[in-house]
């Protein structure tokens, strides 16, 4: 019987780097992303539930629903998560015009609802490359909202 020159303990140590990893590359840095989309999604949700509200309580006219998309973008860019996100003017879209949806038990002009829909793309915290374009991983995640609310100011008051 000869015995083993090497010592039989301090195997652990020679597993941590590719076990690292793994655990950093496979998890850790997705499910950062992850939670960064999920951030995206409820500013984008706060989003577009503030831009119907401004356009429905604005006239249904160019001036009315222009000046409630420049007040709420100014806000949003303004806000903490716009730059926490890393995003752009042009992550934020509102469809212009909205959809005026007219009230049929009154004369035209009367508008019963206004219909909007954004588009908000929000990009991952760190890009992964080996994973291929994966929205939210590799590649951001456009989320887009349509939303109807009861036209309150009818603009002829």
């Amino acid at each position: 019987m000869t015995k083993s020159l090497r010592p039989a303990t301090g195997n652990a140590i020679i597993e941590t780097g590719p076990a690292l990893f793994v655990l950093l590359v496979l998890i850790f840095f997705p499910l950062l992303d992850i939670m960064g989309i999920a951030v995206g999604y409820q500013m984008a949700s706060t989003y577009h539930d503030r831009m119907i509200r401004e356009i429905a309580v604005r006239t249904p006219d160019a001036t009315g629903y222009n000046a409630a998309v420049a007040r709420v973008n100014g806000e949003i860019i303004n806000g903490p998560f716009y730059n926490f996100l890393r995003m752009q003017p042009a992550d934020l879209q509102v469809v212009l015009p909205p959809t005026y949806i007219p009230d049929p038990t009154k004369s035209p002009g009367h508008f019963q609802a206004v219909r909007v829909r954004t588009t908000v793309t929000i990009r991952p915290f760190i890009i992964i490359p080996f994973i291929g374009n994966v929205p939210g991983l590799s590649a951001p995640v456009p989320f887009t909202m349509t939303t109807e609310r009861p036209q309150e100011e009818q603009g002829i008051n």
